[in-house]
């Protein structure tokens, strides 16, 4: 029985793949197709899944592959790109101009620009690298049926034969193509609200844009009934190491209809000329796509069973808008695979405290010495306790981005003390309760997304985003009084500006919301599980009965 099978080869499911190869969990994805998307699909990359791609290992080659900020700055609307057309209006976007400093705080990344057609070679290279059998494309799942201690899948390669896969878990990452359905969880929201054709083309268009620095062109040309009528036009590059003069762009527009059932490819280069206003422009096309626009969610994100989750636009399908549908998509495996790594670690307080020598019935003093036993190499029993930590991790099986919207959502059902009651989570809830989907309110309350600060030791600046590891907890201790809960489940990062890091900006000191003994827990997916506002010997004996209410399952986080 494999611990993992993943249904769906898209950045959700690619990404599950690399985070469970870098939590040590085999596993093997089942994808239909033959190899990655062809079709451009999504493009906008938030910082908050940019910090996730740093975490795996691909920024640079994100970095490296996307659109150059200087194209991407803004967007705007035209009543046509040809002769005569008219510029209706233009703004910044996506952390330029006026909230570029407000991007610049909230996140050590930038926002970015990458089509999901070049996105995905680079994180299935990725995740090759990591585990060279795991990815089996021209694969379709027939079958899913949830069993009392397993779950049994029917598979089918190449038309071939069929055959059997029993695995410990499933994730549903099939972009929405039935499979949650098809394991009894229905949707709810608005279904085919408007159909869509998207045209991946090539053509010299570049030079004929009125304003290099626009992305989006929104096309409302007053002769084709308006944007309506007309639809929309951006470039995908490619962009390294330098984008050809008959580049690739993708005209978007909704289907009407008087529209014919099936476009030919003469009606559609003629539409795109007609829309862009440049009736002899050279198209040549590379793919043409239909979808329906829709704001559902799943009933559910787990079965009934809890054995089976749902990720992605599995879970969720978003409009385009925003572009929040594979970024929320990938946050999504961020959350979950971390806790199928340590989901043995709700046995952790009894197998690990036993290992280091702490028992909630001893006294303080004797839960301190134990912890100093395990950290200070001079210590009689020191490597006994360690190789007692070393074998209990092994048994626990511990081989382990608007910027509201973006990085400001937080899990209420981790506040468990109700912190953030009396400040409204620290403003993201607006004086009406509603929530502040345009500004991030940087918080520690416990739910929230970790606080960017840029932290300094000798020449090293790091952000404590990127401090954040996939394996374990870690805790930014403003004193070093907490060192001795460092364990192979726990790194502590000591921030005193003395032997620890240096808080470089004095950002911390403003975004940590504990005093200057105090402490924030973070788990592995960034979110704040849990803070102390300053350091007593009581925090540090009860700190194995916090991290088993920790890992507590809950409903919602």
């Amino acid at each position: 029985m494999i611990p993992v099978a993943i249904v769906g080869g898209g950045p959700a499911g690619l990404v599950s793949s690399i985070l469970l190869s870098m939590s040590g969990i085999d596993h093997i994805l089942f994808e239909q197709y033959p190899d990655t998307s062809i079709h451009p699909k999504a493009c906008g990359i938030n910082q908050r899944t940019v910090e996730i791609f740093q975490h795996i290992g691909i920024e640079e080659e994100l970095v490296r592959a996307r659109a150059p900020f200087d194209s991407v700055s803004h967007t705007a609307w035209y009543t046509s790109l040809g002769e005569g057309g008219i510029e209706i209006a233009k703004r910044e976007a996506w952390g330029a101009g006026e909230r570029a400093r407000e991007y610049e705080r909230n996140s050590p990344s930038r926002y970015s620009i990458l089509p999901q057609i070049r996105l995905e070679p680079i994180l299935k290279r990725r995740a090759l690298s990591l585990n060279p059998k795991a990815l089996r494309y021209r694969t379709k799942v027939l079958n899913v049926r949830e069993e009392d201690d397993s779950v049994l899948l029917t598979v089918c390669a190449n038309d071939g034969p069929e055959e059997e896969v029993r695995a410990q878990y499933v994730l549903g990452a099939d972009g929405g193509r039935g499979f949650g359905q098809s394991i009894g969880i229905g949707w709810e929201g608005k279904q085919d609200i408007v159909e869509m054709m998207t045209v991946h083309f090539k053509a010299e268009l570049e030079e004929l844009q009125p304003d290099k620095r626009v992305f989006i062109s929104w096309l409302i040309n007053p002769t084709m009934r308006g944007s309506l009528g007309t639809g929309y036009c951006y470039h995908t590059g490619p962009y390294y190491p330098q984008r050809e003069a008959k580049s690739q762009w993708v005209f978007a527009f909704p289907r009407l209809p008087e529209d014919p059932k099936t476009f030919e490819s003469e009606a559609i280069v003629k539409r795109i000329q007609r829309s862009l206003g440049i009736p002899d422009l050279d198209i040549d096309l590379l793919s043409i796509s239909s979808w329906t626009v829709n704001a559902i969610v799943a009933q559910q994100y787990r079965s009934k069973g809890g054995k089976v989750f749902l990720v992605g636009d599995a879970a969720h399908r978003f409009p385009p808008w925003g572009a929040l549908g594979m970024n929320t998509g990938i946050q999504d495996v961020y959350n979950l695979v971390w806790k199928l790594a340590l989901s043995n670690m709700l046995n952790h307080g009894n197998v690990m405290d036993t290992a280091i020598g702490i028992f909630p019935d001893a006294s303080t003093e004797h839960n301190l010495e134990a912890v100093r036993a395990y950290t200070d190499p001079s210590h009689p029993e020191h490597k006994v306790k360690r190789d007692a930590v070393r074998e209990a991790a092994a048994d626990l099986d511990l081989e382990f981005n608007a910027p509201g919207i973006e990085i400001g959502w937080f899990y209420p059902s981790a506040d468990i003390n109700n912190e953030g009651e009396v400040t409204r989570h620290d403003g993201q809830l607006l004086q009406d309760g509603t929530y502040d989907v345009t500004n991030y309110h940087p918080s520690t309350i416990p739910g929230h997304n970790l606080p960017h600060a840029w932290l300094r030791k000798r020449t090293r600046d790091v952000s404590t985003r990127h401090l954040i590891r996939l394996d374990s907890f870690v805790l930014f201790a403003n004193s070093s009084s907490w060192a001795p809960l460092q364990s192979e489940l726990m790194h502590v990062k000591v921030v005193d500006s003395k032997e620890g890091w240096v808080d470089r900006d004095a950002m911390w000191d403003g975004l940590c919301g504990v005093r200057s003994s105090g402490a924030v827990l973070v788990r592995p997916d960034g979110i704040v599980a849990w803070r102390a506002q300053e350091w007593t010997p009581k925090a540090m004996q009860s700190f194995p009965e916090i991290l088993n209410d920790i890992l507590r399952p809950r409903p919602q986080d």
